[in-house]
């Protein structure tokens, strides 16, 4: 996410000409494990709202499949009578190294 191709212009924050890397080999290892970290964990987070919420998510499609379009405050009106609530923001906690959720997933399918 942070690297790029050496012969980019100046105007992302390289000069013009210069092949060099922006960042250390230390800044940018961090940078991908905070990356991963976010990644693997708005997966999780989605993937346990998404199941926890699926008698709505099935009434959900099946109104859209009747009528195409719901507006904001029908489906409001939906999480309010199945006595759903929006999902808290959570700061986001540390991870474990080694293969994430959302990759063993895809080893599965």
């Amino acid at each position: 996410a942070l690297s790029g191709d050496g012969g980019a212009g100046p105007f992302m924050g390289r000069q013009m000409g210069s092949s060099q890397e922006m960042w250390s080999d230390i800044t940018m290892e961090r940078a991908q494990k905070e990356i991963d970290r976010l990644v693997n964990q708005a997966y999780v987070t989605s993937k346990k709202i998404l199941t926890n919420n699926m008698e709505l998510l099935e009434e959900l499609a099946k109104r859209l499949m009747e009528q195409e379009t719901v507006s904001a405050e029908e489906f409001q009106l939906m999480i309010a009578q199945k006595g759903k609530m929006m999902a808290d923001y959570d700061v986001y906690g540390e991870m474990e190294e080694g293969v994430y959720p959302f990759q063993e997933d895809v080893k599965m399918s």
